[in-house]
């Protein structure tokens, strides 16, 4: 039998996807999911029908889209972020750490471009969030030697960050630094979060809408997304389980939420949209 069609250009591997929520501050990756992560389209129909002359019009309206993943990243800051101001954490500081070793960025760095500072334990050897922004002894660069904060680096909070905080470097402070060198963090004193607790409960509450985002990216750099201007969860949408030793795999919560309209936006556009870059598999 010859094949009956040769249009194939657009058929796409699964391969999952990144979910991001913004709630005001930049998107944030919730992390890994362990399940399809679906966006089901709804709508209600409204049939206007007739005794004489059969259906005289059918009209859309209500529309919604349903997202559902199950998250296995249990961050609480991310269980709160998707919650849409429902549920709330707050950090509990432990003893600070003065000998956490240091961190090297190797070189092939981005100009001003955020990277992770990455610190652990020397204990445990456990890696560290952190409660406030680290102090530094030096960053010192391979040939540019020490560097200047606010000149040649900065740190900024950074919530895709584990630490919490990321170092920008620029090649256009004074050290003139490199992106071919290498580049040592001296911590002189970190103070870690020891405990994160998620609060949920009140008499009335309203939701704080947020914007999501799915994007698959694939080997050659190109993206498939979605994009959810406004989203907010629904009930049941979270649970907090604890699975028996006899189950595999890991701890894992389901997620259920629902984008809206947002009538900020052009009629036609106030609900999603969905981009696919031509040649994305």
């Amino acid at each position: 039998m010859p094949v009956q069609t040769t249009e194939k250009g657009y058929v796409q591997i699964p391969d999952g996807a990144k979910v991001e929520i913004d709630g005001g501050a930049g998107y944030v990756d919730l992390g890994a999911f362990n399940s399809d992560i679906t966006a089901t389209l709804n709508y209600e129909i409204n049939e206007i029908l007739s005794s004489n002359a059969g259906t005289i019009r059918r009209v859309g309206k209500s529309m919604t889209m349903e997202f559902a993943g199950t998250l296995i990243n249990l961050n609480p800051t991310g269980v709160a972020l998707a919650s849409a101001g429902m549920l709330t954490t707050e950090s509990t500081a432990g003893a600070a750490i003065t000998t956490a070793a240091d961190q090297t960025i190797a070189a092939g760095w981005t100009n001003m471009k955020s990277i992770p500072i990455v610190a652990y334990d020397p204990t445990t050897s456990v890696q560290l969030r952190f409660s406030s922004a680290p102090t530094l002894t030096s960053v010192t660069a391979s040939s540019s030697g020490v560097l200047a904060e606010g000149d040649d680096y900065f740190v900024q909070e950074d919530n895709n960050s584990f630490s919490g905080y990321s170092i920008l470097l620029n090649t256009g402070g004074t050290a003139t630094v490199a992106t071919s060198e290498s580049v040592v963090i001296d911590f002189a004193s970190i103070t870690p979060i020891a405990k994160v607790t998620l609060y949920g409960g009140a008499s009335t509450f309203a939701f704080t809408a947020y914007a999501m985002r799915l994007t698959h990216t694939d080997d050659n750099g190109l993206i498939r997304r979605l994009n959810l201007p406004s989203v907010t969860p629904n009930s049941g949408g979270f649970q907090f389980n604890f699975k028996s030793s006899e189950s595999d795999g890991s701890e894992e919560m389901p997620l259920s939420c629902v984008a809206d309209l947002d009538t900020s936006l052009d009629s036609g556009k106030q609900l999603f949209n969905w981009e696919v870059e031509t040649g994305a598999l």
